[in-house]
């Protein structure tokens, strides 16, 4: 059994709270670690295992998400 730690990230990447999990694998440690991300109000999460970062997932920026919504192309109404 590994253990992991949560970091979870506020809007401007620092830390704001850790969480402690063990857990077998790097793989559900990542599992685990995103369920306590979207259940909670925070911008991102860091998981860390020892001095090795597992995983990192982050909620996009606003700026990112617009462009990445301008990029995507148009569904004609027909075919929905």
């Amino acid at each position: 059994m590994a253990q992991y730690r949560c970091y979870f990230l506020d809007g401007r990447n620092h830390i704001i709270s850790v969480v402690v999990i063990n857990l077998p694998t790097d793989a559900l440690a990542c599992a685990e670690a995103d369920k306590l991300w979207r259940a909670s109000p925070h911008h991102g999460v860091e998981l860390w295992n020892g001095a090795e970062r597992i995983h990192r997932a982050i909620l996009p920026d606003l700026e990112t998400a617009v462009a990445a919504w301008d990029r995507a192309e148009a569904i004609p109404i027909d075919h929905m």
